[in-house]
């Protein structure tokens, strides 16, 4: 389901401009002079060289995020393989390194991934290492390794949940991962990895794969291990949930600037998906502050709050209708969860209810 909020602003929708009637013009008319014309002509080069530079920047290239098709990019020279220059020693059996590695600070970041940066750098980016290597009975089929340190294994997570799509598989390589035709993607510890091949064949995912494998086995161990923070699972209910279906949003959750670290997970309904959420706090009370803060953001921007339905029986929940949608509020303990622009408000409400009952199974006080 997609979400109706921007997540550039606390705004989620745009002004109005303001409506003039004809007849609010008053109908005296002048000659237009010399120099108006010359400044209209001025902006109007000006707003195409703008459209120009957009359009230019939207066709560049980003193979760090992009499912991109087959390329013909001619092989490089080879480099010398020094181990200092390498991120991955040993390599497999029939790779070669291609090129020397390169590291990339937060500021630096948009060179290499140039438009896509953001998305890293408001989940927490520390570095990017990137290297490329090819087989070397293939040197055409080379493939690049982009190794992301996100800081800690959530904000991993919230970059590889962000970007994976629905049409892909899963790969018991670790805890999350996943490849398509030409890329492999997943998380190692703190670092979200991606490798991403230049072709597209049968021979390729097997080498993925197996450039993967040879990576966990070097990493330290405790880099392999995922915290509990980094697995939802453990907080929402299993009924109805489809599988690999959970989120993170590290910042600007639903278009609000200070809800940040929100899980997700989609769920059955009677006739679409619903969306369940949860987020935790440092206390109880900044919980129940945010739930009552984001109502209040719902109704600055166009929401009525309305009855809470009947089958939702959660104590202390807001129920804002949006959009012909309704968004469920609440908190228990030291966590914010609900239920995202629902179209079926009783369904929600049940949702909202196992949500509820799950945190109390935990332990969780109200």
């Amino acid at each position: 389901m997609a979400y109706l909020f921007s997540n550039s602003g606390d705004s989620p929708y745009q002004c109005r401009k303001p409506f003039f009637r004809e007849n609010d013009v008053p109908s005296t008319t002048r000659r237009v002079t010399k120099a108006e014309t010359i400044l209209s002509l001025s902006i109007i080069v000006f707003l195409v060289a703008i459209v120009l530079v957009i359009l230019s920047v939207q066709n560049r290239f980003n193979p760090a995020v992009e499912n991109f098709a087959p390329i013909n990019i001619r092989a490089e020279a080879s480099y010398a393989n020094d181990p200092a220059d390498d991120l991955f020693t040993p390599l497999p059996d029939g790779i070669e390194t291609m090129s020397p590695a390169e590291s990339f600070t937060p500021d630096a970041l948009s060179n290499k991934i140039n438009g896509k940066a953001e998305l890293y750098l408001s989940a927490g980016f520390v570095q990017l290492q990137a290297q490329r290597f090819r087989p070397t009975d293939d040197p055409e089929a080379w493939f690049e390794v982009f190794v992301y340190d996100m800081g800690t294994p959530s904000n991993a997570f919230a970059v590889y949940s962000t970007q994976r799509r629905k049409d892909v598989e899963k790969v018991p390589l670790a805890q999350h991962a996943y490849r398509t035709a030409n890329a492999l993607f997943f998380i190692a510890g703190r670092h979200y990895v991606e490798i991403i091949a230049a072709t597209r064949s049968e021979a390729v995912p097997p080498m993925l794969i197996a450039f993967a494998e040879k990576y966990l086995d070097h990493v330290q161990e405790d880099d392999q291990t995922e915290t509990d923070a980094s697995d939802p699972k453990r907080v929402f209910p299993t009924e109805d949930l489809i599988a690999d279906s959970f989120a993170l949003i590290a910042k600007d959750a639903f278009g609000f600037s200070r809800l940040d670290q929100v899980y997700t997970a989609q769920y059955h309904g009677p006739d679409m998906e619903m969306s369940l959420f949860v987020s935790l706090r440092s206390s109880s009370k900044e919980a129940q502050t945010l739930a009552g803060a984001y109502r209040d953001f719902l109704i600055q921007f166009g929401g009525t709050e309305v009855a809470a339905p009947g089958s939702s029986p959660v104590e202390g929940l807001f129920t804002i209708r949006i959009m012909d949608a309704h968004e469920l509020i609440f908190s228990r303990g030291p966590y914010l969860a609900g239920v995202h622009m629902a179209d079926d408000i009783d369904a929600a409400g049940q949702l909202a209810a196992k949500m509820d009952r799950k945190l109390a199974d935990m332990g969780v006080a109200r």
